[in-house]
């Protein structure tokens, strides 16, 4: 069974104050990624915290293992310090976390040697081409392994596990097939062979890659709006057992079972923004062979969506959508992102060639992000049918407005 095809990121529920205080790297490492976060991302929003608590408002017991849509490499930096904003009696200190970076890129070496190693566990990715030898790839699946075992032990220690079980950020955009990882790491295996099944918290992370403006320190890279939206925690209960079912077929079998659990739950956290509503539209009027949609037909369509969304159960949005003010500026910051990327030609009109393009998965956020964030919202339609039907008919609705 392949599980180094994940990232996971440990914690520990403690005063953090205290714990930061003995682990200077640790604080120094928090500092970094206030500062930095600031370069990437624009506007982070934290939403579903609610989840995170029990009726009598204290924090519910761990610990948990936490799986997260993964969306760019800077997840952690937008991620990690909202933890301090769930709740003030619920702190996290950094104790580990799952990484992927090459040992023979140098810049990382130094990296790994000056920060990395206080708090991370390395990943060899064998499955990816690393290792020379069926030796060496023997080696460093064991090693892998044993860094599995360290973090299942921890969970005795009251120590949390996070891991974003894609296991990639190069994506179309919607939620990719989880890997077994979080599979293996989601119970422990007692002495007597019993097992414990460790509660799981879904984090659905969306990103907005088109509204966000410029970075203020060298106007070059193009800030995000960044979606935390925190799921309500789930116990998976292994499939039962057949008397004639062999160890490896019922493996399998719940390894799918549980993995297609997990994925359901990271496609419905998905947040809603300017960028899936007013996106969309613009790439099923380009599908259909428009010539031009207008701001003000984007406000409309974005408005009228937002307005039968809401009636809709288990629905998330962008803070700033629920009301007229804040649907305007967002359609404001999307049209500028159009333009900043290209969408949008010199005499002003759309382009729907750029719109239309299917990139490859390496960058595709870098070549189509409004198509990237379509995806998604494409994705969720899919998986409910209430919300294809809002997409479809509002769009039929505003294409024969446009065509009077």
């Amino acid at each position: 069974m392949d599980i180094t095809k994940t990232n996971v990121l440990q914690v520990q529920t403690n005063n953090l104050g205290f714990q930061l205080i003995k682990r200077p790297i640790i604080a120094g490492i928090m500092v970094a990624m206030n500062l930095l976060q600031g370069t990437f991302t624009e506007e982070v929003q934290l939403h579903g915290q609610e989840h995170l608590l029990e009726e009598n408002g204290k924090p519910r017991p761990g610990p948990y293992l936490w799986l997260s849509k993964h969306e760019v490499s800077a997840d952690v930096i937008n991620f990690v310090p909202y933890w301090m904003d769930i709740d003030l009696s619920l702190r996290f200190d950094l104790r580990g976390a799952m990484r992927n970076f090459k040992k023979s890129e140098y810049g990382f070496r130094a990296l790994d040697a000056a920060v990395l190693r206080h708090f991370t566990y390395h990943v060899s990715r064998t499955s990816r081409g690393e290792g020379n030898s069926t030796e060496e790839i023997e080696l460093l699946r064991a090693e892998n392994e044993q860094h599995f075992r360290q973090v299942r032990e921890n969970y005795g220690n009251g120590i949390h596990a996070v891991m974003f079980p894609e296991g990639t950020t190069q994506t179309d955009g919607t939620v990719f097939p989880i890997k077994a990882g979080c599979y293996n790491i989601a119970k422990i295996e007692r002495e007597d062979r019993s097992i414990d099944v460790i509660t799981t918290i879904p984090i659905g992370l969306t990103y907005d890659h088109v509204s966000g403006d410029q970075d203020f320190f060298f106007q070059r890279i193009q800030r995000k709006h960044a979606f935390i939206n925190m799921g309500k925690p789930f116990y998976y209960k292994p499939l039962p057992r057949r008397e004639d079912e062999t160890d490896e077929s019922y493996v399998k079998a719940d390894i799918a079972n549980h993995t297609h659990r997990v994925r359901e739950h990271l496609i419905g956290l998905n947040t809603f923004t300017v960028a899936q509503l007013a996106g969309e539209y613009v790439l099923r009027s380009g599908e259909a062979g428009r010539g031009e949609v207008s701001k003000d037909e984007l406000e409309d369509i974005l408005s009228e969506r937002v307005e039968r969304l809401q009636r809709l159960p288990q629905t998330t949005f962008d803070y700033q959508l629920e009301n007229g003010y804040g649907r305007h500026n967002r359609i404001e910051q999307f049209w500028d992102g159009l333009e900043r990327r290209g969408y949008i030609d010199n005499d002003g009109r759309l382009n729907f060639k750029k719109t239309l393009l299917v990139p490859g998965l390496k960058h595709y956020k870098r070549d189509n992000a409004l198509r990237y964030c379509v995806n998604r919202v494409r994705q969720l339609g899919e998986y409910r049918d209430d919300v294809r039907s809002v997409l479809e008919t509002t769009s039929e609705e505003m294409l024969k407005r446009a065509r009077r």
